[in-house]
């Protein structure tokens, strides 16, 4: 996961060279980067559907680019992506389902939440779903109302740099607000943050 992770980072590259160059071919290949990086692991892990998705997206890249319409494809993860990552964290706030940054601060607390932390971090869950709401939405708008370039910017960098931003924020408020005998500092939060076994924590 590190390495996709790492691998995400040349996606935007490759979507500033394909519309700085208008090769539809180029376009093309990014979207079949960002569909290998996500569907590949899915295939792997025995989820037959991601293999024939995977297929389904590449076959539509390849004759959208024949026919010099691939670039209009590129629009659409900035909205699909944050969508879906707003459906993940929206799914464990309906009742009886335990919310998922309460899991996951659970899970590195490795003891039950006091009902304040549970309370607040079901809280920051909610500001996750609405926040990747707002980019779907706003990567849906800002094509009608800048140019490309500026929307790269915004969908492509921006967006995506406050995530880490407002995680690091997140963090130095709850461990004043709420601290734990766990971490110590920034780093030691970050490293258990990265041991988390998510797979088995979002099981259900």
């Amino acid at each position: 996961m590190p390495v996709v992770s790492l691998l995400l980072l040349l996606y935007p590259v490759l979507v500033r060279v394909a519309m700085s160059t208008g090769n539809a071919w180029v376009a093309a290949a990014a979207i079949l980067f960002l569909a290998v990086l996500i569907f590949a692991p899915l295939g792997l892990s025995g989820r037959t559907w991601a293999w024939l998705l995977l297929l389904l997206i590449g076959a539509a890249a390849a004759a959208l680019a024949h026919y010099g319409g691939s670039e209009i494809m590129l629009f659409l993860p900035p909205i699909l992506i944050p969508l879906a990552l707003a459906w993940f964290f929206g799914r464990t706030l309906l009742p009886g389902s335990q919310a998922l940054i309460s899991r996951i601060s659970e899970a590195l607390r490795r003891e039950p939440l006091p009902p304040e932390v549970a309370r607040y971090t079901r809280r920051v869950t909610w500001f996750w779903v609405g926040y990747f709401l707002f980019v779907a939405i706003e990567a849906a708008t800002l094509p009608w109302l800048v140019s490309r370039e500026t929307w790269w910017l915004c969908t492509h960098v921006l967006n995506w740099v406050a995530v880490p931003t407002a995680l690091v924020i997140e963090y130095l408020y709850h461990s004043r607000k709420y601290p734990n005998n766990v971490h110590h500092s920034l780093a030691d939060f970050l490293k258990d943050l990265a041991r988390v076994d998510y797979r088995k924590l979002l099981a259900d």
